[in-house]
C-alpha cells in the first residue's frame, strides 16, 4: 500500500523496538518508517513517536488505536492485564491510546507537513475494528 501511495519500490526492514530503545545520533535513518500497532503497547507512546521521527527522512506510516477526544491526551488502561510477567512501565496490553489530535500535533511538531488519514478500504477490515484505529501517513517536505 505504501509503495502504491508513494509511487515507490520500498524495501522493508524489520527493526525491533522494546520501549527502552533511544534514538542514537548515529542511528541509521530510513525514507519511510512504519509503526503497526506498537503505540498501544507502550507506556510512553510519544517517546516511540519521537524515535520514529528521528529516523524517518521522508515519511511515517502509523496504524494505532486512538481516542477521538477533542484534547491532547493519552488514555491508559490497566497495566499487566494479560502479560503479567512484563515489568512496569513496559507492561501495557493494547490499552494505551493517544488522542488523534495529539498524534497529529506531534507529527506536525516533528516537521511532517502533509498528514493523511487513510480510510478503510472496501472489503478491508471490519468497520468495528477499523473505526477504533487510525491509519496515518505523515510526509516531510
Amino acid at each position: 500500500m505504501l509503495n502504491e501511495i508513494l509511487g515507490a519500490k520500498a524495501k522493508f526492514i524489520n527493526r525491533p523496538y522494546d520501549g527502552r530503545t533511544q534514538a542514537i545520533p548515529k542511528c541509521k535513518s530510513y525514507d519511510v518508517v512504519t509503526s503497526i500497532a506498537v503505540l498501544c503497547h507502550l507506556s510512553d507512546p510519544l517517546q516511540h513517536l519521537g524515535f520514529l521521527g528521528s529516523i524517518a527522512r521522508k515519511a511515517i506510516f502509523i496504524w494505532a488505536p486512538v481516542t477521538d477526544d477533542d484534547d491532547y491526551c493519552i488514555r491508559f488502561g490497566e497495566p499487566n492485564k494479560y502479560y503479567k510477567s512484563d515489568q512496569f512501565p513496559l507492561c501495557f496490553d493494547n490499552l494505551t491510546r493517544p488522542s488523534a489530535k495529539l498524534l497529529r500535533k506531534s507529527l506536525e511538531l516533528m516537521g511532517f507537513t502533509k498528514i493523511y488519514e487513510i480510510p478503510n478500504q472496501e472489503n478491508g477490515m471490519p468497520d468495528s475494528f477499523y473505526n477504533v484505529h487510525k491509519a496515518i501517513l505523515a510526509i516531510r517536505p
